[in-house]
């Protein structure tokens, strides 16, 4: 979303610093260091939650663990 109906729609987010942000990927430098970034979604249920809103961010804390399985190894991932 970009143009001046940013601030209008969201007068929070109205700062000459804030969001959305432009990314020219015409100045994108390519990085060969960084690793491959792979998404295994996990659609298991949790209600079991904490949801804080601190006016910048909202972090969902769950309550639950989760177990991932990831280049062989089991994790036990307590969030």
């Amino acid at each position: 979303f970009s143009g001046v109906e940013w601030g209008l729609i969201f007068p929070d987010a109205n700062g000459e610093y804030q969001s959305p942000i432009n990314l020219n990927s015409r100045e994108a430098k390519y990085d060969p260091l960084l690793l491959e970034v792979s998404l295994s979604p996990n659609y298991a249920v949790s209600r079991d939650c904490e949801v804080i809103n601190d006016g910048h961010s909202v972090q969902i804390l769950l309550k639950s663990k989760s177990g991932l399985l990831s280049h062989g190894l089991l994790f036990v991932v307590g969030y």
